[in-house]
């Protein structure tokens, strides 16, 4: 854990430049001939636990706001600094993004904390790739049911998991029909596992 205490005093935000072996980057890019997606692991939730640790991120939502505001948001700039030194480095045909925010029951933080500290800063994410000329794909693992209508609204291009052990997939398939392009529907947890 980084940070151990709700503070972002003395802590010094890494390079962009630093995060990526770029070479090996560019060989993997060059080895394959598919739809080419490169990304930045870890969304803004999980790169926050990593920094606080679950218990006290989901403490810091509720009693300190303004540090977790802060704390996404310098991870927001590295995020993007990122993206921009992958779009300059090399000719991807999208950005993958997203985070593992769900559980089986819905956005671990609820889905008014989702709004106020992770969905501005996905939408920031979406909206400075299009301003690029491409498209998102975002990876959200578990019950984004209650999610799904936020992410059209940010104008996600495609939603990537779709666990069906988790939430009604034919629900997101009703809603974002012509909107956004579904991924996944397939079961990770019992059918691909156990059934193959």
């Amino acid at each position: 854990m980084a940070l151990p205490e709700p503070t972002l005093d003395g802590y010094e935000w890494p390079e962009a430049e630093s995060l990526a072996d770029w070479d090996q980057l560019i060989r993997d890019y060059n080895a394959c001939q598919a739809f080419r997606l490169c990304g930045v692991c870890y969304g803004f939730f999980e790169r926050s636990i990593f920094m606080r640790g679950m218990e006290n991120l989901l403490m810091d939502m509720i009693e300190h706001p303004q540090f977790v505001h802060d704390l996404m948001d310098g991870y927001l700039e590295l995020r993007l600094e990122l993206i921009d030194l992958i779009m300059e480095r090399i000719p991807v045909e999208g950005i993958f993004d997203g985070g593992d925010d769900c559980d089986q029951r819905g956005p671990i933080m609820g889905v008014a904390r989702w709004r106020e500290f992770i969905g501005p800063r996905l939408k920031a994410v979406i909206d400075h790739v299009h301003a690029r000329g491409l498209p998102v794909v975002a990876h959200m693992c578990g019950n984004v049911g209650p999610l799904v209508d936020d992410l059209m609204e940010m104008k996600l291009d495609a939603l990537e998991s779709l666990q069906p052990e988790a939430m009604d997939v034919y629900e997101a398939k009703g809603k974002a029909a012509g909107k956004m392009v579904l991924i996944g529907g397939m079961g990770t947890q019992q059918m691909l596992p156990k059934g193959t």
